[in-house]
């Protein structure tokens, strides 16, 4: 009898055998994403982002972002006009609205991903290196979060798109040029860093050429073109406003003269929560001499890798007051070295040390699930049909953990197919359970309702109260800062901030107690 295909073929078989059910296992953790994006009130930075989109829809200017009527001019207005353009379809600015931009960022990932790591990898190592994009935690949590961070993380993917490939072409400056664009508007100059890296990475590959140095610098120089065009609109309408020195002190975190250069305490929650955060894409820094290996049969050098990953890893930990999501539009560029790595180097002893350790971890939560579950603080929170569900699902879990690894097999290694069942498993507690836990309580909503009781919808309500924007961002009624008022009253009702609630009038905004009282020509009574 003839042997079934050569050894390639076979091998090419082998490979592609997983692709069907990875993408269904990856289809689903975006359909659920998906499900749970319109659940819970404003939170993080949503409420500017809200603020900011409702008065640009209402004024019309686009150009200048506006909150309480004063410009707001921290971030390019990127994700605001994302946001009002979600709201045509929502309805309304609503929660819903500001996390559509942030999700369809995530979806846009997935497809770049999938053609970024194709390249090197094959369809399989295209479908593993979205997969283990999408399987993040950290990056599902960002998927529901209307914040700019996943916008930009889109754009340097795309950017990322562009640059590593083999050969200079026009579509590939197109796709540079559109990715900083994305990335330029949604967080300005917080791209150059990831961009200056992956530059590097090029020349160290392929050397220099004027060709390469055309394609190189054309796609910054056309970010920084376009953002100097809105910054010129911004200070011909802002003439009283030095926008350039605002910008400065912003992006250096200095806008209230105490920043933090060399703090300790940030560079150790910045490199603990980069590292967490990028999980699973941080399995090959278990192996970084076969990994790095991996690669100089596909003639990259070390030095090529390490810079683009370790160029804005040195910018951020460096920088003021760092944060680990400073480091989030690493994870694209991470998740490309991994996948197309473990495409095909499954078995190696950094996956299976990294495998017992989610094991462990899995078994000792599994006991944390049931105690929290049935005896702990959420127990009076769940229903009954949730209780369950969570106590099943973490058997489930804790099955996948225990059988053997011939059992559980994904894709052609047994050892990285059950890491990618678990963390599709933790995904599944997540957006089923854990995410409508976390959402249940709705202060913003009883604050809102208290300040609508008392101001009619036609009154302006002038805002004194520092912060609180996701509070301040549900009230269903026209909001003005405080400082753009006359000096001689306003009319309408103020909102500021009181010591204590002496006259029973005030109510408790978190760490603050705030007042609503009309507002007369003689100030607040």
């Amino acid at each position: 009898m003839q042997p079934v295909g050569t050894a390639d073929e076979k091998a090419m078989l082998a490979r592609c055998s997983g692709v069907p059910a990875l993408l269904i296992l990856m289809v689903l953790i975006l359909i659920g994403t998906a499900w749970r994006l319109g659940l819970g009130e404003f939170k993080g930075e949503e409420g500017r982002r809200a603020i900011a989109a409702r008065e640009m829809i209402s004024s019309g200017d686009g150009i200048v972002p506006t909150v309480w009527g004063a410009p707001y001019l921290n971030k390019p207005p990127g994700y605001p006009w994302a946001v009002a353009a979600s709201s045509f379809v929502t309805g309304e600015v609503n929660p819903l609205a500001v996390r559509i931009p942030a999700y369809l960022s995530l979806v846009g990932l997935a497809v770049v991903m999938f053609f970024l790591g194709r390249r090197w990898g094959g369809p399989e190592g295209g479908l593993l290196t979205s997969f283990l994009l999408v399987s993040s935690i950290e990056m599902q949590k960002k998927a529901m979060i209307g914040e700019t961070d996943l916008m930009l993380t889109l754009g340097i993917a795309v950017y990322a798109l562009g640059m590593l490939d083999r050969e200079w072409k026009v579509r590939h400056l197109f796709l540079a040029c559109g990715g900083l664009l994305i990335a330029g508007f949604a967080k300005g100059p917080a791209a150059l860093p990831f961009v200056a890296g992956l530059i590097l990475c090029r020349f160290l590959r392929d050397g220099y050429s004027l060709r390469g140095l055309v394609f190189s610098v054309g796609p910054p120089l056309f970010m920084g073109a376009s953002l100097g065009l809105w910054y010129l609109l911004v200070q011909n309408r802002l003439a009283e406003i030095d926008v350039l020195s605002y910008w400065q002190s912003e992006t250096l975190r200095n806008r209230k003269g105490t920043a933090a250069f060399f703090s300790s305490r940030h560079m150790l929650e910045f490199v603990l929560g980069s590292v967490l955060g990028m999980i699973p894409a941080v399995l090959v820094l278990l192996e970084p001499k076969r990994w790095l290996s991996s690669w100089r049969e596909k003639h990259w050098s070390k030095a090529a890798i390490l810079a683009s990953l370790g160029v804005p890893s040195l910018i951020f930990f460096f920088w003021p007051d760092t944060q680990p999501r400073y480091l989030l539009p690493l994870m694209p560029i991470l998740c490309f070295w991994a996948g197309t790595y473990l495409v095909s180097c499954k078995e190696g002893l950094g996956i299976r040390i990294f495998s017992f350790l989610l094991r462990s971890l899995l078994c000792l939560g599994a006991v944390g699930v049931f105690y929290e579950v049935w005896w702990g603080t959420y127990e009076a929170v769940l229903t009954l049909s949730a209780a369950w569900g969570i106590t099943v699902w973490s058997l489930a879990t804790l099955g996948i953990a225990l059988i053997p690894e011939n059992r559980c097999r994904v894709l052609s290694a047994g050892a990285l197919s059950r890491i990618l069942l678990l963390l599709f498993s933790v995904s599944v507690i997540q957006l089923v359970w854990i995410v409508p836990i976390r959402t249940a309580e709705t202060p913003a909503g009883d604050f809102a309702g208290w300040v609508e009781e008392q101001v009619p919808e036609s009154e302006t309500v002038w805002v004194a109260v520092e912060d609180h924007w996701n509070e301040l961002a549900t009230i269903q009624r026209s909001l003005k800062g405080r400082s753009l008022a006359p000096a001689d009253g306003a009319g309408g009702w103020i909102l500021e901030e009181v010591p204590d609630n002496q006259n029973q009038d005030a109510w408790l905004l978190e760490d603050k107690w705030v007042s609503l009282k009309p507002w007369t020509q003689e100030g607040s009574k």
